[in-house]
C-alpha cells in the first residue's frame, strides 16, 4: 500500500528529471513554444504521474475492473485526496500563467483520463445521476462523461476568479437582479440559496465586483491550510467566508448577521455528515437535503432567494429567481421546516434536470437502504 502512495511522486520525479536531461542535451527542444506555454508540458506530466498512472497501473495489473470500481465506490465517502491546498495552488498558478481558453481546453481533454482512471468516482457520479434520468444508466453515463469535462472547465474558471480575473468576462447574462434588490430592500437579511449546480461561486464574485457585501457559508476544506487558502482568496475579492463546524454554534453568528440585514450565500443540496439534514423527495426518490435554510428562516425571518449559475455556450448565466414566500410563525414545527426545504428543492429540480451534467457531486448523495433521519 505504501508503494502505491509513494509511486506517483517517484514517477513525477523521474518524468521531471527526464525532461531536464532532454533539455540539457537538446536545449532547443521547446524553443518553438511561447514562454508561457512551455509549462503545459510540465503540468501535463505532473498530472499524469500523480493522478493517472497509479490508476492505470491498477487497471492493467489489478483484479476485475468492475469489481474494483464497485468496491472503490463503496469505500468513498469524502473528497478526493488530490483535493488539497497543494493542488489548488498549482491550479491558481496555472490560471495566472496560461490563457483561459487554453487552460480550459487542457482541463477538458484530461477529463476523459480522469473518468477512465477513477472508477470509484465514476460509479458514484453515475449513481447520483440515475434518478435524474429515471434509472436510464446509458443516459446517466453520457451525462457523467460530460460532467467530468464540465467540471474541469469549472475548476479553471474558479481559479481565475480566485486570482483576480475579471469575473464579468465569465458571465454572459444576469437574470432576475430585481428579485435580489427587492429582497434586500426589506432589510431583513437575504439568504441566497443554491445547489451544487454550475459554478455557484462565480455569482458571489460577480456580486462582490458590483460592490455588494457578501458572505458565503462553507464547511471546512480537507487537509492542512486549505480552508485558510480559500478564505484568503475570497477575501481578496471582497467576499467573507463563514466556516461551519459540526457543532452548529456558528449558526448563531449567521442568524445575527441576517437579522442585521446581511446577504449570505448557502448551499442546500448536501448537508453536513452529522445532523442538519431532512429527508424529502427529489426526482421521485428520498433525498437528504440540508434543512439549514429553513432553520435560518425560522430564526431570523430572512428572505430566501434561490440562485442558479449554469454554464451555457457563451458563459455563465446567473439566474436570480423570485423570493420564496413563507410564514415565519408556521416554521416552529419541524414538519413545516421540512416542507419549506422540499419547496426549495422543488424549485431547483427542473434546473438540475436541465443541467444534469453540471450537478457536481462526487460523493454519494442518495440515502442508503434502511437510513434513518437524524433529528436535532
Amino acid at each position: 500500500m505504501t508503494f502505491f502512495r509513494r509511486r506517483p511522486f517517484i514517477l513525477l520525479l523521474v518524468l521531471l528529471v527526464a525532461g531536464r536531461l532532454r533539455l540539457h542535451f537538446d536545449p532547443e527542444a521547446l524553443d518553438w513554444l511561447p514562454s508561457r506555454l512551455k509549462v503545459v508540458e510540465v503540468w501535463a506530466a505532473a498530472f499524469v504521474a500523480v493522478f493517472q498512472l497509479p490508476s492505470w497501473w491498477l487497471l492493467l495489473f489489478g483484479k476485475s475492473a468492475a469489481l474494483r470500481a464497485g468496491a472503490a465506490a463503496a469505500a468513498i465517502s469524502g473528497p478526493s485526496r488530490s483535493y488539497r491546498a497543494w493542488s489548488w495552488r498549482i491550479g491558481m498558478f496555472a490560471a495566472k500563467q496560461l490563457p483561459p481558453g487554453l487552460l480550459r481546453g487542457v482541463a477538458r481533454r484530461l477529463a476523459p483520463l480522469w473518468w477512465t482512471a477513477q472508477p470509484g468516482r465514476r460509479n458514484i457520479v453515475i449513481d447520483n445521476l440515475l434518478p435524474v434520468f429515471q434509472g436510464d444508466r446509458a443516459k446517466a453515463e453520457n451525462a457523467g462523461r460530460r460532467l467530468f469535462s464540465n467540471f474541469g472547465a469549472k475548476l479553471v474558471d474558479l481559479w481565475l476568479c480566485e486570482t483576480g480575473f475579471p469575473v464579468e468576462r465569465l458571465v454572459c447574462e444576469l437574470a432576475g437582479a430585481d428579485n435580489l434588490s427587492a429582497a434586500q430592500e426589506r432589510g431583513a437579511g437575504v439568504l441566497l440559496i443554491t445547489p451544487h449546480l454550475g459554478n455557484w461561486e462565480v455569482g458571489g464574485y460577480l456580486l462582490a465586483a458590483r460592490g455588494m457585501k457578501l458572505a458565503v457559508v462553507t464547511l471546512a476544506e480537507p487537509g492542512q491550510g486549505f480552508t485558510q487558502l480559500r478564505k484568503q482568496s475570497r477575501a481578496r475579492q471582497g467576499i467573507e467566508t463563514i466556516v461551519v463546524g459540526e457543532d452548529w454554534f456558528t449558526f448563531v453568528e449567521i442568524i445575527k448577521r441576517l437579522q442585521e440585514g446581511a446577504t449570505i450565500a448557502l448551499l442546500v443540496d448536501r448537508p453536513p455528515k452529522r445532523g442538519g439534514a431532512t429527508t424529502i423527495e427529489l426526482f421521485g426518490k428520498p433525498f437528504q437535503a440540508a434543512i439549514a435554510a429553513a432553520e435560518l428562516a425560522r430564526a431570523s425571518g430572512c428572505a430566501l432567494v434561490p440562485v442558479a449559475l449554469p454554464r451555457v455556450s457563451s458563459g455563465y448565466r446567473v439566474e436570480i429567481l423570485p423570493e420564496i414566500q413563507y410564514q415565519r410563525s408556521e416554521l416552529a414545527g419541524r414538519q413545516a421546516r421540512q416542507q419549506l426545504t422540499r419547496q426549495i428543492m422543488n424549485i431547483f429540480e427542473p434546473l438540475i434536470r436541465q443541467y444534469a451534467d453540471q450537478w457536481y457531486h462526487f460523493v454519494p448523495i442518495w440515502p442508503k437502504a434502511g437510513h434513518r433521519e437524524e433529528k436535532p
